[in-house]
């Protein structure tokens, strides 16, 4: 027999093409910029103290945490994130030359969600960044060493409801998709309600309530639905504008609108008897609250801030964001004595910062204050005359007309461009000067820059947005001291 023939050796496998990996940005730090946390170690809700030091500073910095488990966490918000350095965004001054500060991540801080995310972390590792807010990624300043948090303890976990929440905002998304327009009455139904405290209860007596019915009604099926649950009436109409507000934004340039807070009580069950408008004794009821006033649109500038401040415990910056609400909706003469079937916008069902494109002009952030006033769009003073309507007055509006269609803007949206005062308003909302140019209102000052700000940059802007929204559905309540990430926490009613 001749040799055994040799097997035949097997291909050789083609290697499967592997990614080439992004390069990690490399911070910019220097001995002089610098970030750094008080300890290495921290106990589960302990505070975390950062302290930072940056060269040329510029007004968008800020400081954000973190957890190193995160991939490209650049491109996302922090757990927890203030502004750093400079400008308007900031609570320490600045040069623009050097700055240096300290920034207290703690349960106080955070009571108010000013521009914060919720605390505590979780238990886990995690960096504290410098960076600069622009197009993500964020540019890299510096960053610290890497810190950890401890686990919890058992008694620092409460009961929670995640998944419950979930489901109702399920059922909630599915009922907006039935009726898009319903998104933007959830919102103000929101706000209307959590005037004095977010209990469930609206006064329809009220003039200015005018048209929260439908809302209320489009949502009892809901409400009924987890009635025998933890979530409350309350509950669902504070949910409802979180996830009409999120569904509602555009899909090229979304971000999450959580809700983890539940346990607002209804007005009945804190106490079954309401004061109505002239102070007569009432049977509390979802349509019947108690009287809270509410701003009217024909508020003043000074009068708008004043009432988000001692209502809310807004700054101004954060009522400019909140006031982009009317981004979304219409007004109707039956309701508001305003007619105004496409609302502030050719495109009122989209959560974006058309609002304050309509209300400020220029090109850049950075363009002189007259030319942000000059170039706005060129509002024009209109009467509506409503004497057809019974109890309704007539209204003193601003109207524009894009593309020939009929937009609206109230005296209270003008406001926070405009410094409207009685000094050039009539107690009927006629305005004795212009939007530009010749005869202009004066400008209403900080709040219009804050606009222009929101003008150019639509990411800044729904993230405020978002953090204002979040902290209006809570008034009347404080957040636990503990409430895990991916968790849902019982609020806690202030007496």
């Amino acid at each position: 027999q001749g040799p055994t023939p040799l097997p035949t050796p097997l291909p050789t496998p083609t290697p499967t093409p592997q990614p080439t990996p992004l390069p990690t940005p490399q911070p910019i730090q220097t001995p002089s910029t610098q970030i750094l946390t008080d300890k290495l170690t921290y106990n589960f809700r302990e505070e975390v103290v950062v302290s930072f030091s940056v060269q040329n500073p510029l007004n968008d910095d800020f400081v954000a945490i973190y957890s190193e488990d995160i991939p490209n966490h650049i491109l996302m918000d922090g757990e927890l994130w203030q502004w750093a350095a400079c400008g308007g965004q900031a609570r320490i001054g600045c040069n623009f030359v050097s700055s240096t500060g300290t920034l207290n991540f703690n349960e106080i801080t955070n009571s108010r969600s000013d521009w914060r995310q919720v605390f505590p972390l979780t238990e886990g590792r995690y960096k504290a960044y410098l960076l600069r807010e622009g197009d993500r990624p964020f540019q890299m300043v510096a960053v610290s060493d890497t810190f950890e948090i401890l686990p919890p303890a058992p008694e620092d976990l409460l009961q929670v409801t995640p998944s419950l929440i979930t489901q109702a905002r399920e059922d909630i998304e599915a009922l907006i998709n039935t009726d898009i327009a319903l998104a933007a009455k959830f919102l103000r139904l929101s706000f209307h309600d959590c005037v004095g405290g977010c209990d469930g209860c609206v006064d329809l007596v009220d003039p200015e309530n005018a048209g929260l019915l439908g809302p209320i009604e489009a949502l009892q099926s809901i409400v009924n639905k987890y009635a025998d649950t933890e979530l409350t009436r309350a509950d669902i109409w504070m949910l409802s504008a979180v996830v009409g507000a999120d569904i509602s934004q555009p899909d090229n340039d979304r971000i999450n609108f959580p809700f983890r807070f539940y346990g607002r009580q209804n007005c009945e069950d804190v106490n079954p008897i309401c004061l109505d408008q002239s102070g007569q004794i009432v049977d509390c009821h979802q349509t019947r609250g108690p009287f809270r006033h509410v701003p009217g649109m024909d508020t003043h500038t000074h009068e708008l801030f004043e009432f988000f401040e001692e209502e809310f415990g807004f700054n101004m910056n954060q009522t400019v964001a909140l006031m982009g609400a009317h981004t979304l909706g219409e007004l109707s003469r039956q309701n508001s004595g305003v007619d105004g079937p496409n609302g502030w916008l050719l495109n009122n069902r989209v959560l974006d910062n058309e609002y304050y494109i309509e209300l400020v002009g220029g090109e850049s952030v950075n363009d002189p204050i007259q030319v942000l006033i000059d170039t706005a769009p060129n509002w024009q003073r209109d009467l509506e005359n409503n004497r057809d309507l019974a109890g309704i007055p007539n209204r003193h509006v601003w109207t524009g007309f894009p593309d020939n269609t009929k937009i609206v803007m109230l005296n209270v949206d003008v406001a926070i461009v405009r410094n409207l005062s009685s000094s050039n308003t009539a107690s009927s909302g006629r305005v004795f000067c212009g939007f530009r140019r010749t005869g202009a209102c004066p400008h209403a000052e900080g709040a219009l820059q804050k606009a222009a700000e929101y003008r150019f940059n639509n990411f800044r802007w729904v993230r405020d947005f978002r953090a204002a929204l979040l902290a209006m559905v809570d008034n009347g309540y404080d957040r636990p001291g503990i409430c895990l990430n991916g968790s849902a926490c019982r609020l806690i009613r202030r007496i």
